[in-house]
């Protein structure tokens, strides 16, 4: 009962200026804008269709899984962004089976990864870091394109979550 009424005091006396008369509050869409702690937009993200969520939905839109032959003829000398929670990541396959992983994190350059690319049997593209640790798996993705855009999965069944990815490749 005493913290109820503790409570009590303290908010009233809190809505009220020094001289006890009430404070008058401005209506606000957004409270955070009073603390001075508005949250930074997060980073542009790609064009996506509104359907394009999984992989039935890329195949009900007319695109297609990417097969090895695509893969191995697309992906060397390609870069493409991410953006994911932790922040934004630029990846590049080198023509000669390298890769290289940035991560810029609220605008500066935070982390670099790299390895060796290669697409499986199971038509993959496969990312393996240059680690000394035997426990550290490739990373795995099937590709997918549709109406000039890309996706990656994990799977490829038609449940399956796509990311899309922007994608570029230098001038021939």
């Amino acid at each position: 009962m005493r913290y109820a009424l503790w409570l009590a005091s303290v908010l009233a006396v809190s809505a009220c200026g020094t001289d006890n008369t009430p404070v008058r509050r401005m209506p606000t869409e957004n409270p955070q804008a009073l603390a001075g702690t508005v949250p930074r937009p997060s980073p542009p993200q790609p064009a996506l269709q509104p359907r394009m969520r999984t992989v039935a939905d890329i195949l009900t839109a007319g695109g297609s899984q990417m097969s090895k032959l695509d893969l191995k003829g697309f992906l060397p000398g390609a870069s493409w962004d991410s953006h994911q929670d932790s922040g934004y990541y630029r990846t590049r396959f080198m023509p000669d089976g390298k890769y290289q992983n940035t991560l810029l994190a609220r605008g500066q350059r935070n982390m670099d990864s790299h390895g060796y690319w290669y697409v499986d049997p199971k038509g993959r593209a496969c990312a393996q870091p240059a680690v000394e640790d035997p426990t550290v798996q490739p990373r795995c993705s099937y590709w997918f394109k549709s109406r000039g855009l890309y996706f990656v999965s994990a799977g490829n069944d038609p449940g399956s979550r796509v990311f899309p990815r922007t994608v570029r490749k230098p001038a021939r």
